[in-house]
């Protein structure tokens, strides 16, 4: 069942045993089982919209998502792939790996995808220091005009990788300095919860 074949045309698509293996792979992630309910909190908390987010390949993958209170609000679908240099929680998780590392995972030209996206490695070296030094990483109309998101990574302790990342979304017009800097702030403590929890 995990492909299925068109009888008219020959070809072939994926099939409904690919949606239950991955439904069960899911059901069985100790991290996103883990994350779940404090993903929950966040969104009931903030009204914005929160997600779990992992490394895969060179793009941060879904995991999981609880959609915010509000009417207006930035929503994604579980298994959606973004890019690192856009994305608050690929820039999360970058700012916790090497030199080497980011370099395997980054290859310029860096796509833009709005005219705020950071395209330059030296530009997006410099933004990776500040994420560094405040603990916290954004995007903000970066991947999407409009769309504002902060982020933190989630750390193994004993490896000191990330294993994952976890953000906020919302609006831009919600999500101004002084938003940013609490929702940071929370998901920061969050974070420190959770990599502890991961240990």
């Amino acid at each position: 069942g995990l492909v299925v074949k068109n009888q008219t045309s020959g070809g072939f698509r994926v099939g409904p045993g690919v949606i239950a293996l991955g439904a069960r792979a899911l059901l069985r992630n100790d991290l996103r089982a883990l994350a779940q309910p404090h993903l929950e909190s966040l969104a009931a908390e903030t009204g914005e919209s929160a997600t779990l987010e992992i490394l895969a390949d060179n793009r941060m993958l879904i995991l999981s998502e609880v959609t915010g209170r509000f009417l207006v609000s930035v929503t994604a679908e579980i298994g959606t792939f973004w890019p690192l240099h856009a994305t608050s929680t690929g820039k999360a998780v970058l700012a916790h790996l090497s030199k080497a590392d980011r370099s395997r995972l980054l290859e310029p030209p860096l796509r833009k995808r709005t005219d705020r996206t950071i395209t330059g490695v030296r530009q997006l070296d410099r933004e990776l220091e500040t994420v560094r030094e405040q603990g916290y990483a954004t995007s903000i109309e970066e991947l999407e005009i409009g769309a504002a998101a902060v982020a933190v990574a989630l750390v193994e302790p004993v490896s000191g990788q990330p294993v994952g990342a976890i953000s906020l979304n919302g609006p831009a017009s919600r999500m101004g300095p002084k938003e940013i800097r609490a929702l940071g702030a929370r998901l920061k403590t969050l974070a420190g919860e959770l990599s502890e929890r991961l240990g």
